[in-house]
């Protein structure tokens, strides 16, 4: 366990996970951690599995919270992370089955970004006051976005067009008075299966361009009890 602890200024990462499992990581700071490259607050990496990282402050590196390279079945949770130049909380190279919940992630340039990594639970985050978008899907499938807040992005929710994600399901999310999209769909290979339940586009206050874009090719969407 690591706990009531400052971490900062370093080289690399401030905490580096590397095939590291069944570790608890609370009431911590890791931040002007910028040695160049992608340099994180705690990096869960190589098969890093089954941790658990709460009450958290990551802050000023190049990404707050990283879970990449098969590490399964961390938790984050009731941590903030904000002004990292990249993203606050960043999923990929095939993190699966991961939890993400009631976090705050605001003033990176993405809020949380998901990258070729399936099966993850993202729950209650409020992703506000990030230059590009609160939620991004990368080749990104079969995740679960529950109960989450996107304000004040650019974009509240962005299917990248530079991978196809399929069959993730949204429920109860809210995106609005972003200053371009709600919700924009991209890919440039059509996406299908995602379903949107109970989703808010807007309702709370309008995004500034539209609150939904769909663009570059057909893609399949399913959309219920949707407020715009």
């Amino acid at each position: 366990t690591v706990s009531a602890s400052n971490i900062y200024n370093n080289f690399r990462s401030g905490l580096w996970l590397i095939s590291s499992s069944n570790n608890t990581f609370t009431n911590f700071r890791s931040y002007s951690n910028t040695g160049g490259g992608n340099i994180t607050g705690i990096d869960m990496g190589s098969s890093s599995n089954n941790n658990i990282v709460s009450n958290c402050y990551t802050y000023l590196n190049n990404r707050g919270i990283e879970v990449e390279g098969n590490s399964i079945g961390n938790i984050v949770t009731n941590c903030n992370s904000y002004n990292n130049t990249d993203a606050g909380i960043i999923f990929f190279n095939a993190a699966q089955n991961n939890i993400v919940k009631g976090n705050n992630i605001y003033r990176n340039t993405f809020g949380i970004y998901i990258l070729t990594s399936n099966n993850n639970t993202v729950a209650g985050n409020r992703n506000y006051n990030n230059t590009s978008n609160g939620i991004t899907l990368n080749t990104a499938a079969a995740n679960m976005f529950v109960g989450n807040s996107n304000y004040s992005n650019s974009q509240g929710i962005n299917f990248l067009s530079s991978g196809t994600s399929n069959n993730n399901t949204f429920v109860g999310n809210s995106s609005y008075s972003n200053t371009n999209y709600g919700l924009i769909v991209q890919s440039s290979t059509a996406s299908t299966n995602n379903l949107f339940v109970n989703d808010n586009y807007g309702g709370s206050g309008n995004n500034t361009v539209s609150d939904i874009n769909i663009s570059n090719v057909a893609h399949t969407l399913r959309l219920f009890n949707t407020t715009l």
